[in-house]
């Protein structure tokens, strides 16, 4: 990561004083699509739950650790940790006054912040700028592009720029390693990602590099150039991996569920939306397959309170991507 000076940091440093600011309590970091940041913020909840003896990322200081996504919150924070987290049975006001005689010994890792309901913006907005919770240390993530107006609440800024050339390496190893498949598959993306070709940049970025490992072990090598290319190839990897498992031959995926999955993309796009009911995507498109062709997770939501089943996107550029289906 890098901070807004160009300054090269670490994750375990992101809670570190700097010449701004002696105790950040707001904290920014910004990334690209399948950079990390949610990755990330797993990895800080992980070792707060963990207790880890080392705490490299001090995240032992806090009592209490919250990690909540933005794409499902809808209130004010204190409702949201109820909806995500929490039992139904916990008093809100209770909560509160927990929180706020914790103060600073409270995390809140808001993942997503791009993704946030528009209805949730406003409630958010008064948490980034202290008017409530003030003590309690905030760090989201969101992908570029987020006005003044929100990033003006932070009090560190930082910039997750992925992968280096080593770490890229170390990747592509490890992934051979633990699918036990030969060195050869993997020859043509180490040379490009050692030699600055053309696709050094999308190795920078972690799931892109992972679509490009699982395409050089399934073709035997790489053939892409682009992100477009990458993309077009890993939609056809899946879907004749779905036809083999389905009919146990690979064949041509019908173009109907393709498109199906294209029309559900641009609606999202248009209405702002990650999440999908499940019951109103079977009774638009009846199509069984968009659920298990691999481009839409099923699952309940994350509401502990009312949990629904719903799709989504996996991920969001594969939304992004899906309507060149259509």
């Amino acid at each position: 990561m890098k901070d807004d000076r160009n300054k090269h940091k670490r994750l375990e440093d992101i809670f570190e004083t700097h010449s701004r600011c002696s105790k950040p309590r707001r904290i920014l970091i910004e990334g690209a699509a399948g950079i990390g940041k949610s990755t990330m913020c797993r990895k800080l909840a992980w070792e707060w739950s963990t207790h880890s003896e080392c705490d490299k990322y001090r995240v032992n200081d806090f009592d209490l650790v919250f990690l909540l996504e933005a794409r499902t919150m809808h209130g004010d924070i204190v409702h949201c940790i109820k909806e995500q987290l929490l039992p139904a049975n916990v008093d809100s006001h209770d909560l509160q006054h927990l929180i706020s005689e914790l103060g600073g010994r409270v995390l809140i890792i808001i993942d997503g912040l791009d993704e946030l309901p528009d209805d949730t913006c406003p409630a958010i907005l008064q948490l980034l700028a202290g008017k409530e919770m003030r003590h309690a240390r905030i760090v989201t993530t969101t992908r570029p592009g987020q006005p003044m107006c929100v990033t003006k609440f932070f009090d560190t800024y930082l910039v997750n720029v992925g992968f280096t050339e080593e770490r890229a390496v170390q990747f592509v190893t490890k992934y051979m390693q633990a699918t036990g498949t030969p060195m050869s598959y993997f020859s043509k993306l180490t040379e490009a990602i050692k030699h600055g070709s053309e696709i050094r940049d999308l190795t920078r970025t972690p799931l892109n590099l992972l679509f490009m490992c699982i395409l050089s072990e399934d073709n035997k090598g790489i053939e892409f150039t682009t992100l477009t290319m990458l993309l077009r190839d890993v939609v056809d990897c899946v879907t004749r991996k779905f036809s083999a498992k389905k009919y146990g031959k690979v064949q041509s995926t019908d173009n109907k569920v393709l498109c199906d999955l294209g029309k559900l993309a641009v609606e999202g796009l248009l209405q702002s939306r990650l999440i999908f009911s499940k019951s109103d995507i079977w009774a638009q498109y009846k199509s069984p397959d968009m659920f298990v062709v691999g481009f839409l997770t099923v699952d309940y939501s994350s509401s502990k309170l009312d949990p629904v089943e719903q799709c989504f996107f996996p991920h969001k550029c594969s939304r992004n991507f899906s309507p060149l289906f259509h």
